[in-house]
């Protein structure tokens, strides 16, 4: 499960982040359609917690932990460590999606942006599994 799940998340951050890539790439503001567009992105994971809920799949919940735990783990490096060859494809597929939600963070520096913006998805998959498991029991 933990490498479908990466395979699948690594598929839609794509096409997000190449929405979000101008206004990413220059610093500047999002637009209205970068936010929806990054919003969607959030609501995707939100959903894709709920499903797993619902069907008991601790799997989806552990792949997606360590999938953004990764994720951390290679902008940081890239960053602090300065290896361009980590960073800058890191950012660009797993930060680009998240751009849109500038407009609710405000300005921050940019790796806080990014941990914030990873952080609101992170829960949103943790409270959609969990929604997804109460929905479960109680539509027995």
């Amino acid at each position: 499960m933990l490498p479908k799940v990466w395979i699948v998340a690594v598929t839609f951050s794509i096409p997000f982040s190449i929405i979000n890539f101008n206004a990413y790439l220059k610093g500047n503001s999002p637009s209205a359609v970068q936010v929806i567009c990054s919003s969607i992105f959030v609501l995707l994971w939100l959903i894709s917690g709920f499903i797993a809920g619902y069907k008991e799949r601790k799997d989806f919940l552990i792949a997606a932990t360590a999938y953004w735990l990764v994720v951390i783990l290679l902008l940081f490096l890239g960053y602090y460590a300065e290896i361009d060859i980590i960073f800058i494809p890191s950012a660009l597929i797993f930060a680009g999606p998240l751009y849109g939600l500038k407009y609710f963070i405000g300005n921050q520096p940019d790796m806080m942006l990014t941990v914030y913006s990873i952080g609101i998805i992170y829960i949103g998959i943790v409270s959609g599994y969990g929604v997804g498991i109460l929905y479960r029991l109680f539509r027995r």
